[in-house]
This record gives C-alpha cells, structure tokens and sequence, in this order.
C-alpha cells in the first residue's frame, strides 16, 4: 500500500529540530527534517527538473510587471506577428486599391484582382473582412459625393447586369450608389476566384466555373429585379437607361467640340460635320454593340478574358513564389476533346435557326453558346500557332506584337482563322505534328 505522509503540529520538538539544525550538518539536518515531518525532503539543487518547471513557470507566468512587459515585447517582436502584420496591411493597401479601381469606372473591370490575391493569402473567410470594410469605405465616399467619374456617362457599363444591380439598388434604397454590383460582380466574385486558385484548381476548370458563376448571377439578378415591377418594366427602364446616357455622352462631347471649336476651325475642321459624325457613331455603337454583340456573347466573351487577364496578374504579383495550378498554365499545354466539335455544331445551328424564329431572348441564348464554344476552339489553335512559332524560333516578344496588331487591324479575319485551326487539328492531327518534330529536335 502506498505510504500516506502526514504532519505532526508539536512546538516543542519544532524547537529541538531547529537548535539541533545550527549545531549538525546539513545532511543531519535534512534527516530530522523528514523525521519531524515525515514526508520526503526535495533536493533543491539547480538541475533538477522540478526546479526548472517552477522556474519556467515564474519566468511565463509571473506577477513581476516588468516580466510581462518582456514578455509581450518578445512576442510582438516576433517573427511570426510581423509577418501576420505585415500581411494584414497588405491586404488593407490591396482593399485600397480594389476601391481606386472601382472609383475610376474605366479599370472597373480589373477590380476583382487585389480580392483574388487577398484570398490567396488570407482565405475566403477573412476576405469578407476586408470586402466589407472596403464597402463601408466606398458607402462614406458615395455618401460625400466623392466620385472620380460619372458611371451614369460611361459607355463601359451600359451591362444589363450593371444596371440591374443599380436597379435593384434602387427598389433597397442605394439609388445611385453602385454599392451591390461591386459587392458581387467583383468582391465575391474576386474571393470565389482566389478561392478556386488556392484549392490549386486548373485554369480550365477555373474558367469553366466562373463562367457558371457569371450566368448564375445574371440570372439570379435578372429573375429579382423582375420580381420588383415586372420584367417589362425593367427592360423599359434599361433601354430608357441606355438612350439617357447615350444622351449625355454626347451632349459632353459636344460641350469639348465647342471649347476648341476656334482651333479646329483653323485646321478647317467643320464643326458641325463633326458633331454629325459624333452623334451617328453613338447611336450606330448603341445599336450595334450595346443592343447587338454584347449580349450576344459579347459579355460572355470579356468575362472569360478577364479572368484570365486576373489569373495572369495575380502570377506576375506573386513572382513564383505561389506554387498553384492554374497560375503554371500555358497556353501550349491546352487541350481539347474532339467530341466538343458537336457543341460547335450544334450551337451554330441554333444561331442558323434563330434567323427565322427572330426571338431576341432564343438569339442570346444561341449566340452565347457559340462563343463559348467557339472560344474553346480558338485556344486550341491558338496553341497551335504558338507550337509552330516557337518551332521556328520566333522570339516572344516579336510573337506578342504580331497578336496585338492581328487584333487591332484584322479582328475577325484573326479569330475566324485562329478557330479554323482548331477545328481542322480534329482531321489533320496539326499539333501532334508540331509536338513530335519539337521533341525529335530536342
């Protein structure tokens, strides 16, 4: 059984074991020490592991203040929380930048970036964190009237899906604010992509999922704001929308005509027959463009740009040293299966088919699915193009120039025959060619 140890309260003997400690060794009086209180004596020698703990303990968790004052020196100080601060800032600077971007109207578009990044580095949760405190920012600016541009005069966004967050903005009481679309069009949407990089997604399947994520939104926002006062209604309301700031962009661009109306009339520019010009390009790019290609793929196909333009930027921010998927693509590496020709097919032939129904929203939906099929087969032979010239040893830089100016000066001669590539690798076998000449080479 194990010895229970005890203490015996006896003032006499307390007495005798102190007058016999000043006269015996420290041995002897260790001895009568434990004969007194019959539990063991512990040596305090300064190895000793319980020492050590008391003295660890004391040194963590001591009441001198000036310890503690060390002690929360040392772990500010420390390598990891400067890290972590150093992070946090960076990701307020890059909220920052979100908000300029935003603010400018032109480089909208590329708002989405910096929250790709914060996700990256932070993770979708605390995203939110910095997605809200940017928006509480932008609701102060809003709020003071700050605003670099005028969205209302920008052709840029004439989106339906721009308006429709507007719209529906209006109905919550933000008229005029644009707090909604940059809330999802680009915090969420910026978050979601960063979200699909850090979980080391494909490009492929980055991009396949975006654009699920685009048509969800602009179904989902559509389906709302024809909840509020009817669809019709707010078609109404987005071509009314459109014709207002198709107005006042022109009435600003004659306001400049008519400030350097004298120097123009110098160079014997007539100013009227460029008024004329102005307004017949106007309403041609409104019926023709906002009314015509856009919603005809046209939105379609610059999300899809974007985000690969988004996935570039945030690989040139990280320089290497992010090791992911989709931030390794090149665009030598894509491939495609032949089956996707059916797609092809098909799609074209609902576009083929809507010229006799004559059905705007059947238009649209034959129309997007064109693109994006049509998109597919232009990557795969635009990876051809870039075998062959790499082949011939082309450098890139003279390979970027020449891509620029086929999209600059021949737009559609360039797609149709970038695409033609691609379909005609089904029959041909073109990059398999280039592949096995470039391996037989090295």
């Amino acid at each position: 059984m194990k010895k229970k140890y005890y203490f015996q309260i006896n003032l006499a003997n307390l007495k005798n074991s102190f007058i016999e400690f000043a006269r015996s060794r420290k041995h002897l009086f260790k001895n009568n020490i434990r004969q007194f209180l019959k539990i063991p004596i512990i040596e305090l020698k300064s190895d000793t592991p319980a020492l050590k703990y008391i003295k660890e303990i004391i040194a963590r968790e001591g009441y001198n203040f000036k310890s503690r004052i060390e002690d929360l020196k040392d772990k500010v100080t420390s390598i990891d929380v400067q890290v972590e601060w150093r992070e946090v800032l960076e990701a307020l600077m890059l909220s920052a930048v979100t908000i300029f971007l935003y603010q400018t109207v032109v480089l909208a578009e590329f708002s989405f970036i910096p929250f790709m990044i914060i996700a990256i580095k932070r993770g979708w949760k605390e995203s939110f964190i910095y997605l809200t405190w940017s928006l509480i920012i932008l609701s102060l600016l809003n709020a003071k009237g700050f605003n670099l541009y005028s969205f209302n005069d920008q052709l840029i966004l004439f989106s339906p899906l721009h308006f429709g967050f507007q719209y529906i903005g209006s109905a919550l009481g933000f008229k005029g604010k644009g707090l909604l679309d940059y809330y999802f069009m680009y915090g969420i949407f910026g978050i979601f992509l960063g979200y699909l990089v850090y979980k080391n997604y494909k490009l492929g399947y980055i991009v396949f999922l975006s654009v699920l994520a685009y048509i969800g939104m602009i179904v989902a926002v559509f389906i709302t704001a024809g909840m509020i006062h009817g669809f019709n209604s707010f078609i109404k309301d987005y071509y009314s929308f459109v014709n207002r700031a198709t107005e006042n962009y022109i009435a600003a661009s004659m306001a400049h005509i008519n400030n350097y109306s004298s120097i123009l009339a110098s160079k014997g520019i007539s100013s009227l027959e460029l008024k004329k010009k102005i307004v017949i390009a106007a309403e041609m790019y409104k019926k023709s463009i906002i009314f015509g290609a856009a919603p005809k793929g046209g939105y379609l196909i610059k999300q899809i740009i974007m985000v690969f333009v988004g996935v570039f930027l945030v690989k040139l921010y990280f320089k290497d040293r992010l090791n992911r998927a989709a931030l390794k693509f090149k665009i030598t590496d894509f491939e495609l299966n032949d089956i996707w020709i059916w797609g092809l097919i098909g799609s074209w032939g609902l576009v083929y088919i809507n010229l006799f129904i004559d059905s705007s929203v059947f238009s649209i939906i034959a129309w997007n699915s064109a693109v994006i099929f049509s998109f597919l087969f232009f990557l795969k032979g635009l990876s051809i193009v870039k075998l062959a010239t790499d082949r011939l040893g082309i450098p890139q830089f003279f390979q970027y120039i020449v891509f620029l100016l086929m999209m600059i000066y021949s737009f559609i001669f360039f797609i149709v025959f970038i695409t033609g590539l691609g379909v005609l690798d089904i029959w041909l076998y073109l990059k398999d060619k280039l592949q096995k000449s470039s391996e037989e080479k090295d």
